[in-house]
């Protein structure tokens, strides 16, 4: 079997932030777990092409914070699609706030970064 790595986000308003990945980025949910306490996502596996993303709400876990509470985010998100261009506005569109523009890059990709609603920043790609 290939090694994989796969990451896990911790995100205030969970259910409303997998369903703007859904919407933005066609995040597919694969498997999702509720606290039946607090009804809040205790854990869910969320499909991106060929890449699986584990995530849950902030708190859920002791001690598990979003970027919003930290003040900020440990870490950025790079997402290849076939049209950067068209995402980039698609999230925007969606609240997401742009860090840098869409352009042709030096490094042989065209990409640009937004901030979405939940802290995270995603760098949209394509390779030229």
């Amino acid at each position: 079997m290939p090694q994989t790595l796969t990451f896990c986000i911790n995100l205030p308003e969970a259910h409303k932030a997998i369903e703007w990945y859904k919407n933005v980025f066609g995040a597919v949910v694969e498997m999702q777990h509720d606290d039946e306490t607090t009804g809040k996502l205790y854990h869910a596996n969320l499909r991106f092409g060929e890449t699986l993303i584990f995530c849950c709400e902030e708190l859920c876990i002791p001690g598990v914070n979003s970027p919003r509470t930290l003040g900020g985010a440990h870490m950025s998100i790079s997402i290849e699609v076939a049209n950067p261009d068209e995402v980039f506005v698609k999230a925007l569109e969606a609240g997401a706030e742009e860090v840098s523009p869409v352009a042709d890059q030096t490094w042989g990709m065209r990409s640009g970064t937004v901030r979405d609603p939940f802290g995270y920043k995603w760098s949209i790609f394509k390779p030229l």
